[in-house]
């Protein structure tokens, strides 16, 4: 990904991430760029490497259901693009893909496009999914703080002990 795009991408990230914190872990970038080398490559490809993938997925579904507009989607695919940037023909190619699959796909090419067609994306989620990933959210982070609590707690009682190894 040229550095460019690799900016919007992070940027688009922080803010996903600050805006919907209990769906972070749904809004991934697959890692799916070459090295170059074709040995690595061949494995890469066995390994069920696509090519043409979008470079964020969010794997949420979201029903667009209004009296004038019906869709279902299954997902939502990310292709961060500069201003002057074309999608690669193995990129078309997902895009239809995965549009046939019943995901929506966009084309970014900068943050305010991404806040909007993502804020658009998530007012569409089923109600019952939004309630199910937050609640498993309240749960991990619930699980997560009494983690840090009993280490603190083991690194306190060693302090107390005079042991500080």
């Amino acid at each position: 990904m040229k550095h460019k795009e690799s900016d919007l991408q992070i940027s688009c990230i922080k803010w996903f991430r600050a805006q919907y914190p209990a769906y972070a872990k749904l809004l991934y970038h697959p890692k799916n760029e070459g090295n170059g080398n074709r040995r690595q490559g061949a494995i890469h490809k066995a390994e069920g490497v696509v090519a043409g993938l979008a470079d964020l997925m969010l794997q949420v579904p979201a029903d667009f259901n209004t009296p004038a507009f019906q869709k279902y989607y299954t997902c939502l695919a990310l292709e961060m693009k500069t201003k002057t940037g074309r999608q690669e023909p193995s990129q078309k190619i997902f895009q239809q893909y995965l549009e046939a699959a019943g995901g929506k796909y966009n084309i970014v090419r900068d943050i305010d496009t991404f806040c909007e067609v993502v804020s658009d994306y998530m007012s569409w989620v089923p109600e019952q999914i939004d309630k199910s990933i937050k609640q498993a959210y309240k749960q991990l982070e619930e699980a997560e703080l009494a983690r840090a609590r009993a280490e603190f707690q083991k690194l306190k009682n060693k302090w107390d002990n005079g042991n500080t190894n």
